[in-house]
């Protein structure tokens, strides 16, 4: 299998058959507390959860380090200059996508913050790193409630 997807506004429907094309991109949305967990069987019930264990039943490689997606989106696009400023300030590797014409027919005039980092994927990298990312874009009306990662040979 190696497709997966959850619903993140009108985007995730996008990225979703993005993954159907590849066949290798797992999208999740997170809305869970950050909770450590010791063993990866004890995943908690969320849609991160469900997509940790879709990907351990894919024979995922948990133990390599892999570059992990992390979208921000925002309360009012397009972004003023000042608060792209400030967004390449905390997050200097950072890409600015605006919709484009697909997302202007749908109906979804917002564009999004790109960051990606390389790190092992956990439960507790991945929810920590959108809490932060979260806690840091608050005062600009963003928030990261979305990530996704490569499935290599799915």
């Amino acid at each position: 299998m190696g497709v997966f997807g959850y619903r993140i506004g009108l985007r995730t429907l996008r990225w979703v058959s993005i993954c159907h094309v590849f066949s290798s991109y797992v999208v999740a949305r997170a809305k869970a507390p950050c909770l450590y967990v010791h063993n990866q069987m004890d995943w908690p019930n969320d849609a991160d959860g469900d997509v940790f264990r879709r990907l351990q039943d894919d024979g995922f490689d948990f133990n390599e380090t892999h570059k992990i997606d992390f979208f921000i989106d925002f309360d009012e696009w397009p972004l003023s200059d000042e608060t792209k400023k400030a967004i390449s300030e905390l997050y200097p590797l950072c890409a600015f996508y605006e919709p484009d014409e697909e997302d202007m027919e749908e109906g979804n005039a917002a564009g999004y913050v790109y960051l990606q980092i390389e790190s092992m994927l956990t439960y507790e990298f991945v929810t920590r790193t959108q809490e932060e990312i979260s806690g840091n874009v608050v005062p600009y009306g963003g928030r990261c409630e979305a990530w996704g990662v490569w499935q290599p040979g799915a």
